[in-house]
């Protein structure tokens, strides 16, 4: 377990953008008790290296004993790493679409990226079945874009001046 297992799973964890969940199996037969002791030894320093008090890491399948409500638990503990996934790539792109925002006012400020931003957050919301938090950010994107078509402020002059060049 310290020199294979461990190393891998410490390589897992360490990367913040994915979520993870360790499901230890148990084959230990009861009539061993060798292999019994070592399996609860290393689930136990499973549970020690990896689990958190806000969050449990770590659950354990004994296939010769399953428990009766082993399916449920897993279930929920994978949608709750699912949740907590989804939460963090939201905050993300909340996070990035308010610092374009905050920008909209400036030279430098580019729709086409205020665009990708939106545009992915409301693609996860619809992926992710909330629907009604995808066409709120589909609706923001509108009156965003209209706002911006409709700014006369930001025409700017370009090509030529004498007669015959493009000018918008």
């Amino acid at each position: 377990f310290k020199t294979i297992l461990k190393p891998r799973l410490k390589l897992i964890v360490q990367n913040d953008e994915r979520e993870w969940f360790i499901v230890f199996v148990s084959k230990a037969r009861l009539a061993n008790d060798q292999a019994n002791k070592m399996e609860k030894k290393v689930y136990a320093k499973l549970e020690v290296d990896f689990s958190s008090r806000k969050r449990e890491r770590c659950c354990k399948y004994d296939m010769h004993f399953p428990e009766a409500n082993f399916w449920e638990d897993l279930e929920s503990k994978i949608m709750e790493c699912i949740r907590n996934t989804l939460d963090r790539r939201v905050q993300f792109y909340e996070d990035e679409i308010r610092k374009l925002s905050e920008q909209r006012l400036m030279p430098v400020w580019n729709f086409c990226n205020f665009f990708i931003l939106k545009e992915s957050l409301a693609f996860m919301f619809e992926m992710a079945h909330l629907h009604e938090d995808a066409l709120r950010e589909y609706d923001e994107l509108e009156l965003c874009y209209l706002e911006t078509v409709n700014m006369t402020g930001k025409k700017r002059e370009f090509g030529g001046a004498d007669h015959g060049d493009d000018q918008a």
